[in-house]
């Protein structure tokens, strides 16, 4: 939701565009009270008297220092707006965060009075932070209200707050509200936190006034929304991680199959040829007066190959006897030889040595060969032993394909099995995944239920500041805010029970950002109202 475009959610179709010269007028009045919030957080309490237009005169209750649930506030009489203005701090220091984050659901009940006495009891829940810091103003300064109202029946209260001081301030003028002096207490929050549940907020439609800017995020933030975002995310995260693990498992289960299936078929040929290959690579002969006698040696070690690549090439199949032929040695071969030993005998003991050299070397050819395969190695020898003592029984060619052939069968059945498991495999992980998924849905949806009687929202009439974006705009596209493209629209309650992520969530809340957006606004107003002027002129 990071490229989320706001002016999507809160200016759609369900949302109402807010303009005209009331609500120019308006915007003026709230332009002037977002100034003195932002000087009362900002500056020292002289400093803000001083730039405020203030003297010492006008203020009946100055409380600039904060503690935990006990918000700084001031009360100021206003002599141009004939009334007196309750300040109430945002989240300004240590204090200010603890008393925000204190966020437990408490009941929090409203009393509505009319000319009769209470004509209508509104019950619901409430942020116990905020709670417990306007019931805590309200024992303050109720004695002096109560006082200045007596002395000045024509003054209203106004109360006035911002995040924190937003929220605090709309339960503040609940409270008051139920008393018959202060019956006509209005508010004016500033991206007040979600504090209270659906019907409270409805309930101050008519005497609660929020002010929220762009994708502000405090407005939607409460501990039911952000355990719905909380549940998502993890949800989200945990799904995908087992969506991986699952793709991951079977491509790594198919790779293993399919490997020990190819080295199954593979096996006896590449050991053959590599055995051959070495045995022919050591029978070099060195000279040509040896020759006869390396002949010898060669034979010797193509009898010893073909033995080893014969055991080799039926690896796969079960034990069986085959032949293993006799070595023998041709008579010409044997007279060529002691002929040799008979006539060069300074050669002869060098060729023996070099027969003993080139037979060793073929024993340690075959033995590291072996070092990889050392127990089929194990298996094949007792193998080899058996088929030496058993050389007289011979199968035949035909029987050899016959066995291959069976043994190619078996294989085919194999695979076929491993294929039937695997299919039914992935048939049960479906199965699993799409069981954890509903489990997951079905659990969301309670705690959706659970949490929906306690889900917190703005209070009162709300009121959106949206900067449009050009049309042509793309997701990640920054929003240039100008008079043509800032709209105030009057949003449903609704669009606040979820927390929509953005990239300027955070600095949309700041109060320099909504004055620059109340400027922008007023600009526009007054452009309009002078062209509408300049064209009835001309009428």
């Amino acid at each position: 939701q990071g490229n989320l475009h706001v002016a999507g959610v809160y200016a759609g179709s369900n949302c109402i565009e807010l303009k005209g010269p009331e609500v120019m007028e308006e915007l003026i009045v709230l332009r002037r009270l977002i100034d003195l919030c932002f000087l009362f957080s900002k500056k020292s309490f002289p400093v803000f008297l001083e730039l405020a237009g203030f003297s010492q005169v006008d203020v009946l209750i100055e409380e600039p220092k904060a503690g935990i649930l006990k918000p700084a506030h001031t009360i100021l009489r206003d002599e141009c707006t004939k009334s007196f203005l309750v300040l109430i701090r945002g989240t300004h220091s240590m204090k200010d965060t603890l008393t925000a984050v204190t966020g437990a659901v408490v009941p929090f009940h409203h009393s509505v009075l009319d000319e009769g006495g209470i004509s209508k009891l509104v019950l619901g829940y409430a942020h116990c932070g905020m709670v417990a810091a306007a019931r805590w103003i309200a024992r303050g300064i109720t004695p002096c209200l109560l006082q200045a109202v007596t002395q000045c029946p024509e003054y209203q209260i106004k109360i006035v707050g911002h995040s924190l001081g937003g929220g605090t301030a709309a339960l503040l003028t609940y409270i008051l509200r139920e008393h018959t002096e202060f019956s006509t207490t209005t508010c004016v929050a500033f991206a007040p936190a979600s504090c209270m549940t659906w019907e409270l907020a409805e309930s101050g439609k008519h005497f609660v006034t929020t002010i929220v800017n762009g994708a502000d995020l405090v407005p939607t933030v409460s501990t039911a929304s952000i355990d719905d975002l909380r549940s998502e995310v993890t949800a989200s995260s945990w799904l995908n991680d087992l969506r991986d693990q699952i793709q991951q498992t079977r491509f790594l289960n198919a790779v293993y199959r399919s490997a020990t299936a190819l080295g199954t078929r593979l096996q006896s040929f590449s050991g053959a040829r590599a055995r051959v290959a070495g045995a022919g690579a050591l029978l070099r002969p060195v000279s040509s007066k040896t020759l006869v006698v390396m002949k010898q040696a060669q034979n010797v070690a193509q009898a010893v190959a073909r033995s080893r690549s014969a055991l080799s090439s039926w690896a796969c199949m079960g034990a069986r006897r085959r032949p293993v032929g006799v070595i023998a040695v041709s008579q010409d071969e044997m007279t060529a030889e002691t002929h040799v030993k008979t006539t060069v005998d300074s050669e002869s003991f060098v060729v023996e040595q070099h027969v003993t050299k080139v037979v060793e070397e073929l024993q340690y050819a075959a033995t590291s060969i072996s070092v990889h395969e050392e127990t089929e190695e194990e298996a094949l020898m007792s193998e080899h032993e058996t088929s030496r003592e058993h050389a007289e029984e011979e199968i035949t060619d035909g029987e050899l394909w016959f066995e291959f052939d069976k043994d190619r069968d078996r294989q085919a059945e194999v695979e076929a099995r491993t294929r039937e498991e695997e299919a039914a495999a992935a048939k049960e992980i479906m199965e699993e995944e799409s069981a954890v998924l509903k489990n997951v849905e079905d659990r969301q949806s309670f705690s959706s239920d659970s949490l929906e009687r306690q889900q917190f929202y703005p209070p009162g009439r709300i009121m959106h500041m949206v900067a449009m974006p050009p049309p042509d705009a793309g997701p990640d596209d920054p929003i240039v805010t100008d008079e043509c493209t800032v709209g105030l629209y009057g949003t449903p309650r609704h669009l606040y029970s979820k927390i929509r992520l953005s990239n300027t969530m955070i600095n949309d809340h700041y109060m320099p950002m909504y004055k620059k957006m109340m400027e922008i606004l007023i600009e526009k107003f007054a452009n309009n109202d002078d062209n509408s002027g300049a064209d009835s002129t001309v009428e």
